[in-house]
């Protein structure tokens, strides 16, 4: 009595014997077979790339958008925790005069400063088109602003040497920071340090704007170039 286990079909699972077809160390019954495990093997691939596009942005291969509440979330003590609202000043021109590709490159550069600023710890997430949103866990108003004064700094003083170019690149901050006396959600803090990124543009650009500090402005109305 032949005892020896049972090949089967990798697809469909019906027993060989004698037509086999081999792909990626598996056995298959016939070319059918092999195509329809092709085409489940591309949708897991496609679905671990929009896996990735949730959480991680392709260009600066920082956390994306979709990570922003479950950071958030993450924080043992959020009543003690800061936001940064950076945004790139003339980005716009930038990409009209020399290009998306040069663009492309200026976002990616500023990430990669952005981040080796950063604590163990913090994080920085591509928000959307030129803005990041960096939170930083057990951080008060005042060392937030000090941050942020660190940031813009390191950005502004070095130039971006891009497609053969040496681009001078600022940026505009702003700073809010939760409190157990004032209580807010992450929403909140959001659009505190939004505005005072704004007023930072206001005031003139390449500045650091405080939540605590600056006049609420009507940000889809006011027409300041960003």
């Amino acid at each position: 009595m032949d005892h020896s286990p049972v090949v089967r079909c990798a697809h469909c699972g019906i027993a060989l014997e004698q037509s086999v077809v081999h792909w990626h160390g598996e056995v298959y019954c016939c070319a059918g077979c092999v195509a329809q495990a092709q085409k489940v093997a591309n949708q897991t691939k496609e679905l671990e790339k929009l896996r990735l596009m949730v959480t991680v942005d392709p260009l600066t291969q920082m956390k994306a958008r979709g990570q922003l509440e479950k950071t958030w979330a993450s924080f043992s003590h959020p009543l003690h925790a800061a936001v940064l609202f950076v945004d790139i000043d003339h980005f716009k021109s930038l990409n009209d005069r020399w290009g998306h590709t040069a663009g492309d490159a200026v976002l990616s550069e500023v990430g990669r400063r952005l981040a080796i600023q950063l604590r163990e710890g913090d994080a920085c997430i591509r928000y959307g088109g030129d803005e990041f949103v960096i939170l930083l866990p057990e951080t008060s108003l005042s060392d937030a602003k000090r941050v942020a004064e660190r940031i813009r700094s390191q950005i502004a003083r070095r130039p971006f040497s891009i497609r053969g170019r040496s681009l001078r690149i600022t940026i505009s901050v702003g700073v809010s920071a939760n409190s157990e006396k004032t209580p807010r959600s992450l929403t909140a803090l959001l659009e505190e340090a939004d505005q005072a990124m704004y007023a930072a543009k206001i005031d003139g650009r390449n500045r650091v704007g405080l939540a605590s500090v600056f006049p609420r402005y009507d940000i889809t109305h006011h027409g300041i170039p960003t």
